[in-house]
Order: structure tokens, then C-alpha cells, then sequence
């Protein structure tokens, strides 16, 4: 709540956009104008979640259908070191 807050009150003094971060074809597909402070972290932190609950259900051995277990395998190899079972599991 608190760094919600402080990220806040950042966004509106600074006024920053970090537009430029966001390849064109997003941005144009999006429709976006500007991003913000705020909304940059709201949506790092919505990926990262996101690949924390699929590196999960890899790791748990969810019965997935093939095509997705590969793309999980692909997505997880390439952006975590996680997808190794360690010894004794």
C-alpha cells in the first residue's frame, strides 16, 4: 500500500512517460498515449506473476496439453533457470 503510494505521488511530481520503453506495434495496437510510472510497475508486476503461476504449474506437473507444456518449457528456459528439478524432488 505504502510503495503504491510513493510510486503514486512520483508519477504525478515527475510526470515522466515511459512510452518509449514499449515497442511501436503495442503502443499502436494499444492505442496508448502515455504510461506512467505507476502503470509500468502495475504491469511488471502482472508479467511477473504470470510466469511465477506457469513456472508452478510446469514445476507441479499440471496435466497440460502438449503445444502449451512446450511453449511453458520455451518461455521458462529462456527468462528463468527454474525449470530443473532439483535433486530430491
Amino acid at each position: 500500500m505504502i510503495f503504491n503510494l510513493l510510486v503514486y505521488i512520483i508519477d504525478k511530481i515527475t510526470e515522466f512517460n515511459f512510452i518509449g520503453f514499449i515497442p511501436e506495434d503495442i503502443v499502436s495496437a494499444l492505442n496508448l498515449k502515455a504510461i506512467g510510472l505507476g502503470s509500468l510497475f502495475a504491469v511488471l508486476f502482472i508479467i511477473f506473476e504470470s510466469l511465477s503461476i506457469l513456472k508452478n504449474m510446469y514445476r507441479c506437473g499440471l496435466p497440460i496439453p502438449a503445444k502449451f507444456r512446450n511453449f511453458l518449457e520455451k518461455l521458462l528456459t529462456e527468462f528463468t533457470n527454474e525449470t530443473e528439478k532439483k535433486e530430491g524432488e
